[in-house]
């Protein structure tokens, strides 16, 4: 049963994650991270009141992974949600993923069932990458004593992708989206 969620706002401080200067103002990752947590935690306590929230950050400051680990396991919570946003040289590449740890069967199912909620993003143009397992030992998915899943909504390289998601009302959108996930895998008792 997951009673425990704890949620990591990627990146932080010096540490801005991908960037988009092409939009005014400039649209850093590190802030998009913090908003879209804090959203998804006030979207989950809506949905289930009795749910505790443990976040990584709630600040613009730099957590060390090591650091958002040792967070979610002095805290023993049952479920990690690390909530970034992609980037990429690229700047046409576009969509939303999921990764979970390598090997974990339970990871790769939390993915589906948050995966599966997140698809009506098709309807806002928002590409369905799909979800997969993780493959360069991404420290948040590894070091954790649960099952932990990183969140992409968009490319914030992506200029169309990065305006429509750094607006409120879509943030509220991504953060429903990935909180109706969360209650369904709650639900599913995975």
């Amino acid at each position: 049963m997951i009673n425990k969620i704890c949620i990591d706002p990627g990146h932080g401080s010096q540490d801005f994650g991908a960037t988009n200067d092409k939009v005014n103002p400039t649209i850093f990752e590190k802030t998009l991270n913090l908003n879209l947590s804090a959203l998804l935690a006030l979207k989950l306590k809506s949905l289930i009141p009795n749910i505790e929230i443990v976040f990584t950050r709630t600040t613009d400051i730099f957590i060390p992974l090591n650091e958002r680990c040792r967070i979610q396991k002095d805290n023993k919570c049952e479920l990690f949600i690390s909530v970034h946003h992609n980037g990429s040289d690229n700047k046409n590449a576009k969509g939303f993923e999921l990764i979970y740890a390598k090997g974990s069967k339970r990871g790769k199912l939390v993915a589906e069932i948050i995966h599966k909620e997140m698809l009506p993003l098709g309807m806002f143009g928002i590409k369905d990458r799909g979800f997969y397992e993780d493959t360069r030992g991404l420290a948040v998915l590894n070091g954790t004593s649960c099952v932990s899943i990183i969140i992409e909504p968009f490319f914030i390289t992506n200029t169309l992708e990065s305006e429509w998601g750094s607006k409120p009302t879509n943030q509220q959108i991504l953060a429903e989206l990935i909180a109706k996930g969360i209650v369904e895998v709650i639900k599913q008792g995975v």
